[in-house]
């Protein structure tokens, strides 16, 4: 039986919006502290919001393959320019990152499955079943037509059978290595078979498809996909393999078994509702506990999106392609993961390569400015931020508040004591001043600096 957190408070709801959201204000902690802790988990984290309009009519129409390469390209780049703007524009609901977990358990890659309409309809799937029932979406993704494309699904016959989406649902997406035999992913193999996309939508042909008996994980029947799946999630790994997926992505990279044994009894308990799981995780104690608080490396779009946040950068303001740009650099390029596994994340978000792409965003977001020295039509403006914070004018109080608000990890006084040295830039303490006419480039050095800190890269 998992313990309850007993005490919800500032820290405990900072720790909560950094793991759900894709970075927070402070009035979200605000928002956050007015509800009780089961409230605002129940009530406010899963939002039954609108869904969001689609990125153009494109969506809509019957793919061309014949389509210039220019026209699908631009699509496509309309579809991350939307998913930023979702991100960014997020309510206080965990909706975005359910969103980025799922697309990155059932991995497509957008380079192979080329047109973005299919990339889209996976998309909203996924946000149509958030925080809906797990057993559920694998079946519909299982005849999704972007994972047909991408899996090989449209070439999978009664006569040629293709094992390769049966072998990455069991060994990546639901169950795992070990908890299945060859001769399993062959039969399951069978069972998807005939499936083809007719303009928008999957259609299986029965003159394609095996209806022939398979025997599957110790069950032998006329089994189709949806039986295969209704198997694999009546065995008692599956629920855990899952779990520790969830945990590694919001929790820690190494999962507790303990912890893990518990939730997948809730999660089993519930016929595999996300809903109930994600509700005992989130208001456990031990998700908040000293171990599990900044214990996560930030991704690329979190880092990104939580400073354009942090700073009160607007949508309007932001100009998205250098957001692409820039996640194209940190290997995070939206609905494009580098192979069937999706983005691993933490230690392999921090290289000698991509730290110091990192950190030349964040410069550039300060000052700006781009890695050139040419002005970037958008940027932050430092005093406002800093005037945001009561203790404005008090150099001290000012760089405990900021930190307290911009880094989750706690940092000695030694590096408070540096970080105030940086914003004074040689002055004295009793001379800052936000209306001093040095302060704006004392202020960037100062928040270049916070988040350069590898503390900033946790969450």
């Amino acid at each position: 039986m998992l313990k309850k957190l007993a005490e919800w408070n500032e820290a405990n709801a900072k720790h909560l919006l950094s793991r759900t959201m894709f970075g927070f204000k402070r009035e979200d902690v605000d928002s956050a502290l007015s509800y009780s802790l089961d409230e605002f988990v129940d009530n406010v984290l899963f939002g039954d919001e609108e869904l969001p309009e689609p990125p153009g009519s494109w969506v809509n129409s019957n793919p061309n393959w014949d389509d210039d390469f220019e026209i699908i390209y631009e699509r496509f780049l309309q579809l991350v320019v939307w998913q930023y703007k979702l991100m960014q524009n997020q309510p206080t609901t965990f909706r975005e990152k359910t969103v980025q977990f799922l697309s990155n358990n059932f991995v497509s890659e957008a380079e192979k499955v080329y047109m973005p309409q299919f990339i889209y309809i996976q998309n909203d799937m996924f946000r149509k079943n958030v925080f809906g029932n797990f057993k559920s979406l694998t079946k519909k993704v299982s005849i999704d037509p972007a994972m047909l494309i991408y899996l090989d699904g449209l070439y999978s016959t009664v006569e040629e059978p293709n094992e390769n989406y049966a072998r990455e649902l069991m060994e990546l997406f639901t169950i795992g290595i070990g908890n299945y035999t060859e001769e399993d992913i062959h039969n399951a193999a069978r069972a998807f078979t005939g499936w083809d996309i007719k303009g928008l939508v999957p259609i299986r042909y029965d003159w394609a498809y095996d209806d022939g008996i398979k025997n599957f994980m110790g069950q032998e029947g006329r089994f189709d996909y949806a039986d295969i799946i209704d198997i694999i999630f009546q065995q008692e790994e599956t629920a855990k393999f899952i779990v520790r997926k969830l945990y590694k992505e919001f929790v820690y990279y190494v999962p507790d078994e303990t912890h893990v044994t518990e939730l997948a009894n809730i999660f089993r308990d519930s016929d595999y509702e996300l809903k109930p799981l994600f509700s005992a995780l989130f208001k456990s104690e031990f998700f908040y506990s000293d171990e599990i608080k900044a214990a996560k490396i930030r991704t690329p779009n979190d880092f990104m999106i939580s400073i354009f946040k942090q700073l009160n950068i607007p949508d309007s303001a932001i100009d998205y392609e250098f957001i692409i740009w820039f996640s194209e650099m940190m290997q995070q390029t939206a609905f494009d993961p580098p192979d069937v596994r999706g983005w691993e994340g933490q230690r392999k978000w921090i290289s000698t390569s991509t730290l110091p792409i990192r950190n030349n965003f964040s410069d550039s977001i300060i000052t700006g400015e781009d890695v050139w020295g040419d002005p970037l039509s958008f940027g932050a403006d430092v005093i406002s931020f800093a005037r945001s914070f009561e203790s404005s004018e008090d150099a001290v109080q000012f760089v405990e508040d900021s930190l307290n608000y911009l880094v989750r990890f706690p940092l000695s006084q030694e590096k408070k004591d540096r970080l105030l040295q940086t914003l004074l830039d040689g002055a004295a303490v009793y001379d800052w001043s936000t209306y001093n006419n040095q302060a704006e480039g004392r202020l960037q050095k100062y928040l270049k600096a916070v988040m350069r800190l590898a503390e900033y890269q946790l969450i």
